[in-house]
């Protein structure tokens, strides 16, 4: 019998991603010991049985949690339910360690399949994330083929970068950024800080990492002024993120 393998909701990525490999994990209940919660990012996809974390008899109310070994900045989730019609959950709710949540919708099928659905997600700098199932298609033994969450590369992208997401938070010589709601050291005597000139949710996630509010070439003075402590840098420094490894566009 052929199995179909369908992707849904793909997601065009508008910079580049990384897979955040889990340290470890928790989960509401384990069918058996092969079936545990490390299951679900052990790299096997495509299967009915093997490499599934499956859960006993659980639907709704059942959960799984991925730990990371430090803060990520969370931008992409893509997963892999089981496969049989009889057991797919429906309504997810994703907790994070800063204590934000998202809910997110999986798809209905009325046959069995090997589906990845991929949902882009507001940016939040994490711990962890948390699944709960909130309502279900069907139960049986819920549960995931695979999950996979991403963050984005420490590359920008377009030559401006106003869609950077990355992590780079110092400059070459290895200063610390000032954070973007910080007056210190640095006071604002203008605001270019609008979180909506940000491609973070909000200027706390931004944290103290590389970022173009001014949505300018090259950079300028006020925008150096704010986020940089290494004034000596300003003519090394183009948008603050040219001495970060570029990415081939072609």
């Amino acid at each position: 019998m052929i199995i179909p393998l369908l992707v849904l909701n793909v997601f065009a990525y508008t910079h580049a991603s990384l897979l955040i490999t889990p340290k470890d994990c928790t989960a509401s209940s384990e069918h058996s010991s092969n079936n545990s919660c490390d299951k679900a990012f052990d790299g096997i996809t495509d299967s009915a049985n093997d490499g599934v974390w499956v859960t006993d008899g659980e639907g709704q109310g059942s959960w799984i949690q991925l730990n990371f070994d430090g803060n990520y900045l969370v931008t992409h989730l893509r997963l892999q339910q089981r496969y049989e019609t009889l057991e797919m959950s429906k309504g997810i709710q994703l907790d994070f360690s800063d204590g934000s949540k998202q809910d997110i919708e999986l798809a209905y099928r009325n046959y069995s399949a090997f589906i990845w659905e991929d949902f882009p997600l507001t940016p939040v700098t994490s711990m962890y994330i948390k699944l709960t199932v909130l309502s279900v298609w069907t139960t049986n033994n819920n549960g995931f083929i695979e999950l996979e969450v991403y963050r984005p590369d420490d590359c920008r992208v377009t030559e401006m970068g106003n869609e950077y997401l990355g992590m780079v938070d110092q400059t070459s010589s290895g200063i610390p950024c000032q954070y973007w709601t910080s007056d210190i050291p640095h006071i604002r005597d203008d605001n270019p800080r609008d979180a909506a000139n940000f491609p973070d949710a909000t200027l706390e996630g931004a944290s103290n990492f590389c970022r173009n509010p001014l949505h300018t070439y090259g950079g300028n003075a006020e925008f150096l002024k704010y986020k940089w402590w290494d004034i000596g840098l300003i003519l090394h420094i183009n948008l603050a993120m040219t001495n970060m490894i570029h990415k081939d566009n072609s």
